[in-house]
């Protein structure tokens, strides 16, 4: 009797051929489970990749539900912290603190000839608008940036590691 076995993305499955004379199509173990053939002599074939998932994933416009978001007014200074995100007040609209890019402001209690400048980047999510990530500056370079219909402004930025920033949103 000839036997031939195949493994098939780490599955072990069984192919058994009768032989000639008396059409014996006993199961042969391989290594893994057995899988017998219902007639002599049928040829089986096997797919070579696994189905997917049936749904497809979200488009990447739509926000994540967030249930524990903070909310915060519409057009009104507010408080936000590295890798915090908060909606805006009936708008539809996340804003999260994504990071500082870069900070040169001079040291508290130091005199230097040029006070610096601290960037960071803020990332932006309202449903039915790609998301966009803005960057917004202390001195050199734009305080303020929009995204959609809205305008998000750094209006303060604290020292330190990671840096506190207050924006507002109109």
């Amino acid at each position: 009797m000839r036997r031939l076995a195949a493994v098939v993305t780490g599955i072990a499955l069984v192919v058994v051929v009768t032989s000639a004379c008396g059409g014996d199509s006993t199961p042969v173990e391989a290594g893994g489970p057995t899988v017998p053939l219902t007639a002599a002599g049928t040829s089986t074939s096997v797919p070579d990749t696994v189905p997917g998932p049936t749904t497809a994933p979200p488009p990447a416009t739509t926000p994540p539900p967030a249930p524990d978001l903070r909310s915060v007014p519409f057009d009104q200074d507010f408080p936000i912290d590295v890798g915090e995100s908060v909606a805006i007040a009936g708008q539809g609209l996340t804003v999260t603190y994504v990071a500082i890019l870069g900070d040169s402001r001079c040291p508290i209690g130091v005199q230097c000839i040029w006070a610096g400048n601290a960037t960071i980047a803020v990332s932006l999510v309202k449903a039915g608008d790609p998301p966009a990530t803005v960057q917004l500056n202390t001195m050199e370079g734009p305080t303020g940036g929009g995204y959609s219909s809205y305008t998000v402004t750094l209006v303060e930025l604290d020292r330190g590691a990671s840096p506190g920033a207050t924006l507002r949103i109109t």
